[in-house]
């Protein structure tokens, strides 16, 4: 019998406000190995890699709690939503201080909204986590975090048309390979076996190889627009456009807004990360 989304809606809403608070540290290990994972795609211009929070304080369970996927089983941080793929669709970042080394962050997460929805893609559900990262009670850094559930299945369809690369900014190559993305996965605890696990992913998933992790593009997007500003942007919105298969070749690049005029101090800008092929995977928006 078909549930309504309304119903769906009404079934979970108990979940909204649920929160859990963590500990981690800032360690001189976990820089080193982030810089090494990234190697010269990274921004120097801060004490601490931009990105590095996104490895602070991991869902950290044994392998009889996780799900087929890898993920942590439903249920337990996030809703036993009714459908089975679930991915990290985007978020936002809005930044009122610096990370620093060695700093003990406290990371509260809250499931701040749960939004079902049916549309030309079939039946999706959108739950949205607010994380502050905090030092000694002072808010370093607001996120919000985007999780999309899927109600089936489909393979990965190709780009309609190609993304044409805009007068940048700035701009980096990147080609992950699968060290990389292992490195990434072990930094972050992330189990989901479609960055690993390649006969997984095309086999239960239906993706055409290994998909790279949206954070590492986040990653690139926001280290990239810390080296053009010199330092961290005040605010940062992203979302995935589309999976990035991995031993793709790409291009992460910075563009200004159509009515930015040419050396003025820096306006709101843009970044995409698009691959050799011209399928624009992650977007995002920045202000300085």
């Amino acid at each position: 019998m078909e549930v309504k989304t309304e119903d769906l809606q009404s079934r979970f809403a108990h979940w909204i406000g649920r929160q859990t608070e963590r500990h981690d540290v800032i360690s001189d290990r976990l820089i080193e190995q982030f810089q090494a994972t990234f190697g010269d795609h990274i921004a120097d211009q801060v004490a601490v890699p931009p990105g590095i929070f996104w490895c602070l304080s991991p869902d950290a369970l044994t392998s009889d709690k996780l799900g087929g996927d890898g993920h942590p089983k439903l249920g337990i941080y996030l809703p036993e939503i009714p459908y089975p793929r679930r991915m990290w669709a985007g978020g936002s970042l809005r930044f009122h201080g610096q990370f620093e080394r060695g700093q003990t962050i406290t990371k509260q997460s809250t499931i701040s909204n749960i939004a079902f929805k049916s549309g030309r893609s079939g039946d999706l559900c959108f739950v949205t986590v607010s994380h502050h990262y905090l030092s000694n009670k002072h808010v370093i850094l607001e996120e919000e975090q985007n999780i999309v559930y899927r109600a089936e299945i489909t393979p990965v369809a190709a780009a309609s048309e190609k993304t044409v690369l805009p007068n940048t900014l700035a701009s980096w190559s990147v080609h992950p390979d699968t060290v990389m993305m292992f490195r990434y996965s072990a930094l972050t605890f992330n189990g989901h076996r479609i960055h690993y696990d390649k006969d997984y992913s095309m086999g239960e998933e239906r993706h055409p190889g290994l998909v790279v992790h949206g954070p590492i593009q986040a990653t690139w997007l926001l280290s990239l627009a810390t080296s053009y500003l010199g330092h961290l942007p005040s605010e940062m919105s992203y979302r995935g456009t589309a999976a990035y298969i991995q031993g793709a070749a790409a291009t992460v690049a910075l563009s200004s807004s159509p009515d930015q005029m040419p050396n003025t101090s820096p306006n709101p800008f843009s970044g995409m990360v698009v691959t050799d092929a011209g399928m624009k995977t992650m977007d995002a928006t920045f202000k300085p």
